[in-house]
């Protein structure tokens, strides 16, 4: 693009002095030689390459020789922009590929230890690329001093001229900018009373709108900086004990994969999502049967080969991990029935299983019993438990077998399995949500708490992101109107090593962005982000979990080989989160 200068509306580029230009982001200082209109202070400046616009502050004219007619006249023009954090267009490097990183001379880096310890990074060196400018970050290669993509701040830049089309950027830099919440969370002990502490933000201090759309990505929240407390009653209700699919909705009749045992992925059959059927040894089953009686159309029925044990032929369903609340109560209810021929008892184990913060499992609260009589459809409540004090998650489980006698006749149906937070003791509600929304519960009233609807979807096969940045829609989920927290977990390469794979969770029926994410691939091997966002729909809508890639052939996995078949690497999932 041809560099322009227009002041005032008049276009001064025929009269430009060479060599003479010299700018920065508040001001631009240059010469005019003999100009048909003289500028005034006040007039407007627009300049093309470099980009640059404000007003002349400060004119000065005067003879270039004197006795000879050529006038020579100096400007100064200013404006009040200010640099904003942001990434910088480009790096820079030693060995550029001259479309994502451009050369550099004259680097000089100086190291300063200050009095309280700390060093500080100081920098300058001159970029023939324009586009930098005070607050953006860039990345800096060096393989004279060891600096690999390593990023600094640009404190200064001042734009010079070395040809009428040709210009080199002075730039100034130092350690790249500190986020307010770094900064914040180093001085939280020295905040007075009252204002900011090193755990929260002092009650009613912050006002609507609380957080605006896209203000939170996968990077910006560190895991478990959101407790349980922090989120609204209504919140903990909908998310707490909620064990996906507890009435198996989602299910597709037929006999289930039965794994080898507890953690087997063998055993995660999309026939029943979220659950995992099992067992220790023998040959028992676990069959899904659709049945209009059942909370949510179907049932699963077990099935013995022989007389077993807790831990020997026998048949067993572990439920994916619910989140949980540390030191509440929680009920644990069920919808069953039940065929015991004579002479045969069966033995169940209901459990409540336990597990930390980064998935470890802790411990179990379990209840056993055994019958020899037959019973039809209905709902128990079978024990009551403290989730303890270290635990986030927990699993349900049913364990069965037969024993002192074998009968091809014994079964056992389950069609739900729910977790009832109780927190000190008293039922929130009464009866157990199902994903319809409602409470059943017999002999009580049927309420309806629409909160507790969720759903999930993932990737059914790999998906190629063939041009390197065109967005391609993967999972996506149709929501009914209301408040959804919406999380979506990505799995991808961006193509090659040094790009970066960029994620959105999109509403694409309105066209609107509620979450965006971007990773370098710091080697040619796929990683993970996760994005969340609240989203509020005033009527149905599709939101999409969506990729691009930095460069061709960039891609986003159905599931991971190392974790084996069905290991959701790629999958989009919402809660709703207000009352009807």
């Amino acid at each position: 693009m041809a560099r322009s200068i227009t002041i005032g509306g008049t276009n001064q580029t025929a009269y430009l002095v060479a060599g003479s230009l010299s700018v920065k982001l508040n001001t631009a200082d240059f010469g005019l030689s003999s100009p048909a209109v003289i500028p005034d202070p006040g007039d407007a400046v627009v300049m093309v390459d470099p980009a640059w616009e404000g007003t002349v502050s400060c004119v000065e004219d005067g003879d270039l020789l004197e006795g000879v007619a050529q006038l020579t006249v100096s400007i100064s023009a200013t404006n009040d922009d200010v640099g904003e954090a942001s990434a910088a267009p480009f790096g820079l490097s030693d060995d550029p590929d001259n479309v994502n990183t451009f050369p550099y001379a004259d680097l000089r880096i100086t190291h300063t230890r200050n009095l309280d310890t700390t060093e500080t990074t100081t920098g300058s060196l001159t970029c023939y690329e324009p586009g930098l400018w005070p607050a953006m970050t860039f990345e800096l290669t060096s393989a004279n001093r060891g600096l690999a993509a390593e990023s600094y701040t640009v404190t200064d830049a001042e734009i010079i001229d070395l040809s009428d089309d040709a210009t080199a950027t002075l730039v100034t830099f130092g350690d790249p900018i500190v986020t307010m919440s770094v900064w914040v969370a180093s001085k939280a002990a020295d905040a007075p009373d009252g204002s900011i502490s090193g755990t929260k933000i002092t009650d009613d201090t912050i006002t609507t709108p609380k957080l605006t759309a896209d203000c939170i990505t996968a990077n910006e929240l560190d895991a478990g900086c959101v407790g349980f407390d922090q989120l609204a009653p209504s919140a903990r209700d909908v998310i707490s004990g909620y064990l996906p699919n507890n009435t198996f909705t989602d299910a597709t009749a037929g006999a289930l994969t039965m794994a080898a045992a507890r953690g087997d992925e063998a055993g995660a059959s999309a026939e029943l999502p979220y659950w995992q059927p099992w067992r220790d040894s023998g040959s028992g089953t676990a069959t899904v049967a659709a049945d209009t009686d059942w909370p949510g159309g179907h049932y699963v029925q077990c099935a013995f080969s022989g007389t077993g044990s807790a831990s020997a032929n026998n048949v067993a369903l572990t439920s994916d991990q619910a989140v949980i609340e540390p030191g509440q109560e929680y009920q644990c209810q069920y919808t069953r029935s039940f065929n015991v021929p004579a002479g045969v008892t069966l033995w169940l184990n209901m459990a409540l299983r336990w597990h930390a913060a980064d998935g470890s499992y802790l411990s179990e609260t379990s209840q056993l019993a055994g019958t020899t009589t037959s019973d039809g459809l209905d709902q128990v409540t079978i024990m009551q438990a403290e989730a303890p004090a270290d635990a986030r998650y927990v699993r349900g489980e049913v364990i069965l077998w037969e024993a002192n006698a074998h009968d091809a006749g014994t079964w056992f149906r389950l069609g739900q399995l729910s977790l009832i937070n109780l927190g000190d003791g008293s039922p929130h509600f009464t009866g157990t949500v199902y994903a319809d929304g409602k409470v059943y519960s017999e002999g009580h009233t049927v309420w309806r708490y629409t909160d507790a609807q969720a759903d999930t979807a993932s990737l059914s096969s790999d998906l190629t992101l063939t041009t390197a940045g065109t967005w391609y829609t993967g999972p996506s989920l149709s929501l009914g109107t209301g408040q959804w927290f919406v999380v979506g977990h990505a799995t991808g390469y961006a193509g090659a090593a040094s790009k970066y794979l960029y994620t959105r969770l999109r509403d694409t029926t309105h066209g609107e962005n509620h979450a965006t994410g971007q990773q370098r691939m710091e080697a040619a091997v796929y990683q993970s982000q996760t994005l969340a966002a609240l989203v509020e729909l005033g009527e149905a809508a599709t939101i999409a979990l969506e990729a691009t890639s930095e460069a061709n052939s960039g891609k986003l996995y159905k599931e991971l080989s190392a974790n084996g078949a069905n290991s959701v690497a790629t999958t989009i999932c919402a809660t709703r989160v207000d009352s009807a």
